[in-house]
């Protein structure tokens, strides 16, 4: 383990500021306390002052579903609410299915089907995202 009273180099300080970044990147560090903890770092003479720059830095979120799960959950979801409605909808036809004269919900199913499409192949990476990536700083 190093000394805490040791000097602290640049490349430490670099590290430094670099784990801070990460952390407001991710979100788990606010612009004003990403600024108190880089002046700390960057002016920090001893590994001792870089620890406390780096001193209860909130650790990494926990990771959720990957996108490929978050798809397949969308779908099964999907295939749920389509199978309640096949076993509730009425055996005639006339006059709930067909009141518009012909069958209505396919327009329900074809939205549907296009939201489900649209979000398979966004969580899927073949969309591109929305918004700014977690590593990038906002405007400002």
């Amino acid at each position: 383990m190093r000394e805490l009273g040791a000097l602290s180099s640049d490349a430490e300080r670099a590290a430094a500021v670099r784990r801070l970044a990460d952390a407001y990147g991710e979100g788990r560090l606010t612009l004003d306390e990403l600024t108190r903890r880089n002046e700390l770092a960057l002016g920090a003479r001893t590994r001792g002052d870089i620890a406390r720059a780096l001193d209860q830095l909130p650790g990494p979120r926990a990771a959720g579903l990957s996108p490929k799960a978050h798809a397949v959950g969308y779908a099964a979801g999907s295939g749920a609410l389509w199978l309640v409605w096949l076993v509730t909808r009425a055996e005639n036809p006339a006059p709930t299915d067909l009141g518009a004269g012909y069958y209505w919900p396919v327009w329900v199913m074809l939205v549907w089907g296009v939201a489900l499409t649209l979000h398979a192949l966004h969580a899927g990476g073949r969309l591109p995202r929305l918004g700014r990536s977690p590593g990038e700083l906002p405007p400002g």
